[in-house]
C-alpha cells in the first residue's frame, strides 16, 4: 500500500493524474485535514492505521518568503513531521519517498551541483530542507529523497500559472534574470515517483539518498517567462504583454534570498533508475498544451 501525504497539493494532484491503473487500489492520498503535520507527534498513530510500505510525503510549507517570518511553523512543517515519518518507516520496514529543494545549495558559481557538494542554504526554508534530509539519514529508514527545482504544473499556484495571469492583464513585466534552474513539471516528478514505487513493491533494491531531480536543461526566470508567453500565444492564448525588463536580483528584494545558481547534475538519478526528465521547453509545452487556452 501507497500511503501520499499532501492531497490538495500540485505534486500529490499530479500523482493523482498519472497514477497507473496497477496502483489504483493500492494509493491512497491523505490532506491536512486527515493528518495534521502541526502536530508531528500523532504521525506514528496515523501511519499504524494503514501499515504502508511506501510513503509519499508531498506535503510541505513552501512559502519561501513567509517562512522568514514563520520560522517555528515551516520547521515543524518541513523538519519535525518528514522526521518522524521516517522515524515509523524505519521501524516499520517501509521505504519513505521525500522532496527536497535547490535551496539547499548556496548558489555560488556557475557549474551544475552534485549530489554530495556542501550544502549551504540562504534562507530558512531551504535550510529546513537541508535539516529533514539529514534527518531521514539519520533515523536509519530506507529512503530515497529527490532534490528538485522551479516546480510547475496545471494546478496550484506555481510561476507557470502566475505568468499568465500577469501576461494577460499587463503589459509590461520587471523579471529576474540571473537566477538559473532548471523548470520541472509536476506530472515527471510524479513519473519517477510511480517508477521508484512499483520497484520498491516488486523489491528491487535501489541504494537510498539523495537524488538530483528536475527538468534537463537551465534557463532564468525571465527567459522562462519568454517561453511561457511565446508557447501560450501559438496555442492561443490572447496577452496583453509586450515587453519583459530583465532585471538582477538586487532590484526585486524579497525576504528569502534566493540562491543564483539552481543548476542540478542528475547523472545520479538516470544510472540508478534509468529516468530522464524531457528537455523543459517540450514539458512546458505540454503543460500549456493540458492547461488549454481560455475562452476569448
Amino acid at each position: 500500500m501507497i500511503l501520499i501525504f499532501g492531497r490538495q497539493g500540485q505534486l500529490a494532484q499530479s500523482l493523482q493524474a498519472t497514477e497507473p491503473a496497477e496502483f489504483a487500489s493500492q494509493a491512497v492520498y491523505v490532506s491536512s485535514h486527515d493528518a495534521n503535520f502541526e502536530k508531528p507527534e500523532l504521525l506514528h498513530g496515523f501511519l499504524d492505521r494503514y501499515q504502508p510500505t511506501v510513503v509519499i510525503v508531498a506535503s510541505a510549507y513552501t512559502k519561501v518568503d513567509l517562512a522568514e517570518d514563520e520560522k517555528m511553523l515551516c520547521e515543524t512543517l518541513n523538519v519535525e513531521a518528514p522526521i518522524e515519518i521516517a522515524r515509523w518507516c524505519g521501524k516499520n520496514d517501509a521505504t519513505l519517498i521525500y522532496y527536497s529543494s535547490d535551496y539547499v545549495f548556496s548558489g555560488e558559481g556557475s557549474g551544475e551541483w552534485v549530489e554530495t557538494d556542501t550544502t549551504a542554504p540562504l534562507n530558512w526554508y531551504g535550510e529546513t530542507k537541508e535539516r529533514a534530509e539529514e534527518g531521514i539519514w539519520l533515523t536509519g529508514c530506507r529512503h530515497f529523497i529527490f532534490r528538485t527545482s522551479w516546480v510547475y504544473s496545471e494546478y496550484g499556484k506555481n510561476f507557470v500559472r502566475t505568468m499568465l495571469k500577469a501576461g494577460s492583464e499587463k503589459t509590461h513585466l520587471r523579471i529576474v534574470n540571473d537566477q538559473v534552474g532548471g523548470p520541472t513539471y509536476a506530472p515527471e516528478l510524479a513519473a519517477l515517483t510511480w517508477q521508484v514505487s512499483r520497484e520498491v513493491l516488486q523489491g528491487v533494491r535501489k541504494p537510498s539518498g539523495v537524488y538530483h531531480a528536475a527538468g534537463k536543461g537551465f534557463t532564468t526566470w525571465a527567459e522562462f517567462a519568454e517561453e511561457i508567453f511565446r508557447e501560450a500565444r501559438l496555442l492561443g492564448w490572447d496577452l496583453k504583454i509586450e515587453t519583459i525588463e530583465k532585471i538582477p536580483s538586487q532590484e526585486f528584494p524579497t525576504p528569502a534570498t534566493r540562491p543564483l545558481n539552481s543548476r542540478l547534475n542528475q547523472d545520479k538519478l538516470k544510472q540508478t533508475f534509468g529516468f530522464e526528465f524531457k528537455d523543459w521547453k517540450e514539458a512546458l509545452a505540454l503543460c500549456l498544451k493540458r492547461l488549454g487556452a481560455p475562452p476569448k
